[in-house]
C-alpha cells in the first residue's frame, strides 16, 4: 500500500454514467445476472447514498462452499482500489503542505497514518450479496462500505487529527471529493494545432545520364565485308646485296 500517496490525481478511475468509477469491471451485462457483476468495483454514487463497492469472482472446480469463501475474501479485497483513490483525493492537497523530503523518509508518520486508516477502513466493508452462476460453474460476490462508515472512522482516529484540522481550515466536503473521484478526471483539453512547419525542398543532384555501353571505349575496328578479296600478306623484301 505504500509508496504512492504522494501521486496525486484521480489514477485508476474510469468514469462512467450513473456517478460509479470502475476499477476492472467484469465486462458487459450477461442476462439473468445483477447489474453489480457488469459495473464491477468502484464508486457508486445513487441519489443520496454514497458507497465504495467491491466484486469479487470465483471460478474453480472446488466445492461451491469454498468458491463462496474466494469470492467474498476477493470482493472485500477489491474495495482497497476505490477507498484508496478517495483517500488520495482527500489528503493529497494536505500532504502538499508538507515537507516533500520528509514525507519520502522511511516510516514517515502521515504516510503510515493513511497506511494504517486504509487499512481499517477497508475491513468495514460487508458482503451484501453472493450471485451463483449455473451450477456453481462461478461464484460472485459484493461487497460494500458506506462513505460514511470512513468518515466516522477517520472522526474517532486520534492519528488523523492533523487532516481533519487542514479539512476544516479548508473548507474540505468528504461527499464533494467522492462525487469528484466518483465522475473521474475532468476531460483533457483539446490539443492546439499547430501549423506544419514547411521545410525547403531538398536539392537532389541531377541524375547523370548512363553512358550506352561501349562508349567511351576505342572503336572497334570495322568489319571486312563479306564478299571482298582476301588480302594477301606480301612477304618482306629481301635487302639488296653487293654484286
Amino acid at each position: 500500500m505504500r509508496g504512492d500517496w504522494l501521486v496525486l490525481g484521480l489514477l485508476g478511475v474510469v468514469a462512467t454514467t450513473g456517478g460509479c468509477a470502475l476499477f476492472g469491471a467484469q465486462g458487459g451485462p450477461v442476462i439473468g445476472q445483477p447489474d453489480w457483476i457488469a459495473r464491477g468495483t468502484g464508486l457508486v454514487l445513487d441519489g443520496t447514498e454514497r458507497q465504495f463497492v467491491g466484486v469479487g469472482q470465483a471460478r474453480d472446480k472446488l466445492r461451491l462452499p469454498l468458491l463462496k469463501q474466494v469470492a467474498q475474501k476477493k470482493a472485500t479485497t477489491a474495495l482497497e482500489a476505490p477507498v484508496k483513490a478517495f483517500l488520495k483525493a482527500l489528503a493529497g492537497p494536505w500532504l502538499q503542505t508538507l515537507d516533500q523530503k520528509f514525507l519520502k523518509e522511511p516510516d514517515s508518520p502521515p504516510i503510515v497514518m493513511l497506511d494504517k486508516l486504509l487499512e481499517r477502513c477497508v475491513k468495514l466493508g460487508a458482503i451484501d450479496e453472493v450471485y451463483v452462476e449455473g451450477e456453481g460453474d462461478a461464484v460472485f460476490a459484493l461487497a460494500r462500505l458506506d462513505l460514511m462508515a470512513v468518515v466516522m472512522e477517520m472522526q474517532a482516529s486520534g492519528d488523523v487529527e492533523p487532516l481533519l484540522t487542514f479539512m476544516a481550515e479548508q473548507g474540505v466536503d468528504p461527499n464533494a471529493v467522492f462525487d469528484a473521484v466518483a465522475a473521474g478526471p475532468p476531460p483533457a483539453p483539446p490539443a492546439e494545432e499547430k501549423p506544419a512547419e514547411e521545410k525547403p525542398a531538398e536539392e537532389k543532384p541531377a541524375d547523370k545520364a548512363e553512358a550506352p555501353v561501349g562508349e567511351g571505349a576505342p572503336p572497334a575496328a570495322a568489319a571486312a565485308p563479306e564478299d571482298a578479296a582476301p588480302v594477301e600478306a606480301k612477304p618482306k623484301g629481301k635487302g639488296k646485296g653487293k654484286r
